[in-house]
């Protein structure tokens, strides 16, 4: 009996290894991500036509996967990369995964640069946690006109791959400074009026009187602002129903962003006229 359980789970110990293999050749190649490290990556095909467009100077490389299933856009992107001059790397077989199950037949590897925002309308986040959300964001931003955000808690990574892919590669083209305090960020631009997004805020969405440049604060997720926000400017809330506590932060802003932006025609040249939502 001892002996037939021993070889019952030998062989069960096989199948397992077998069925680990398996699985990594549905995945495929994982890469690891260093927040510390100076270089980040952008995953899909979408992602690195956008970063060939926005800074082809800083892609140390392209892995390209060769398999029948490639991404749409993968061989636009490596023709795109041979006109700029970008080394690819063709691999056959297994494609390459985020980490997070999601699989992917391009990958580049680019390094890290660091943004300095100009003057002008701009959206800060004080102390966000979820890089998610934070590309969210950086999307909406962009979508309406506004180029600049400021992170208002100094380790941030605003490279995070996740950053990169929820901003749908956005993150690219903005300038995403990181600042220590509140108070510093104001320092580099005490022109700025400051609306300060709070559940408590003294005046609606729709009653402030809007003017630019401006500066849009928005909190934790979680948390919200600190109560001493509301004497930094105008306090603003979003009108909305009993049913829910409050907006996801991304929505928040995106709302906030729109309104501004539109009312105030804050960005020169910008035109929103044909923006979409996907």
């Amino acid at each position: 009996m001892a002996m037939q359980l021993k070889r019952l789970a030998k062989h069960s110990l096989k199948s397992l290894g077998s069925a680990i293999v398996k699985l990594s050749d549905l995945f495929g190649e994982q890469v690891h991500y260093r927040r510390r490290g100076p270089t980040s990556f952008a995953f899909g095909a979408t992602l690195v036509y956008d970063l060939l467009h926005f800074h082809p100077e800083i892609i140390m490389r392209i892995d390209a996967y060769e398999n029948k299933y490639p991404e749409h856009y993968h061989d636009e992107v490596i023709r795109l990369a041979r006109e700029k001059g970008v080394p690819v790397v063709h691999k056959q077989g297994r494609m390459i995964t985020d980490g997070q199950q999601r699989v992917f037949s391009i990958c580049a590897e680019f390094v890290k640069w660091k943004d300095e925002m100009l003057p002008g309308s701009h959206v800060v986040l004080v102390n966000p946690s979820n890089p998610s959300n934070v590309g969210a964001i950086i999307r909406s931003a962009l979508a309406f006109g506004i180029h600049d955000v400021a992170i208002i808690k100094e380790d941030f990574d605003t490279f995070s791959p996740a950053t990169i892919r929820v901003s749908m590669g956005t993150r690219l083209g903005m300038r995403v400074e990181t600042f220590s305090t509140f108070d510093e960020y104001r320092e580099r631009f005490p022109d700025n009026a400051i609306y300060t997004f709070m559940l408590d805020g003294a005046k609606s969405l729709s009653e402030v009187e809007k003017r630019a440049p401006f500066t849009l604060v928005f909190g934790n997720e979680t948390t919200g602002l600190p109560a001493e926000f509301a004497t930094y400017g105008q306090a603003v809330f979003i009108e909305q129903g009993n049913e829910v506590d409050s907006l996801n932060v991304s929505v928040s802003a995106a709302i906030g962003v729109y309104a501004f932006t539109r009312a105030c025609a804050a960005v020169e040249g910008a035109d929103i006229s044909g923006a979409g939502i996907s």
